[in-house]
């Protein structure tokens, strides 16, 4: 059985530009409030990288585990400020995000968005953040800021789908105030 802590749902759907489901977390949760992320969490007791992520899937958005079909993973990614060992799901529904009705959970979730992969791929997307010693790839869709642990997965995810275009790493993205943290 595979070693993690926790894992998260990379869940796209049957559009014809296919999208991935983001959340916006709670402004009240206790870490990463307000930040754009993937469904998933912490792992319950005998629980596999699958069950775990369609779980919190369920829990955070209402979507049926049964509506899912369950594509593959990525390799596990270290989350920098805990050290806990996320494998990252990739999900599939059977049809488009519009025929799916969500069901935050409002003590987790404040929003969900379906991103076309094809605009996270774009250039005009994509960039660099940087936080005192760390940088990594991160996504500018209006206001939607997807920078961190979220991002690295989502960049990633693009390229495993084959969904990946070249994109200038020089480009600096503003990680917004709101996001500060000690």
């Amino acid at each position: 059985m595979t070693t993690f802590n926790a894992a998260v749902l990379a869940l796209l759907d049957a559009s014809v530009r296919p999208c991935l489901l983001v959340t916006v977390r709670a402004t009240h949760m206790r870490t990463h409030a307000g930040q754009i992320s993937l469904p998933g969490g912490g792992k319950n007791n005998g629980e596999t990288p699958t069950e775990t992520a369609l779980r919190e899937t369920w829990e955070e958005v209402g979507i049926l585990p049964a509506d899912i079909e369950i594509r593959g993973q990525l390799s596990a990614f270290i989350a920098p400020r805990t050290g806990h060992k996320v494998i990252p799901i990739i999900g599939q529904l059977d049809k488009p995000h519009s025929h799916y009705s969500l069901q935050l959970n409002p003590s987790e979730v404040a929003s969900a968005h379906w991103i076309a992969l094809a605009d996270l791929a774009d250039r005009e997307n994509r960039g660099t953040w940087q936080r005192v010693e760390r940088t990594g790839p991160g996504f500018q869709l209006d206001e939607l800021m997807i920078w961190g642990f979220t991002a690295q997965i989502i960049d990633r995810l693009l390229a495993e789908v084959g969904a990946a275009q070249p994109w200038d790493v020089s480009r600096i993205l503003a990680i917004p105030q709101r996001f500060d943290f000690p």
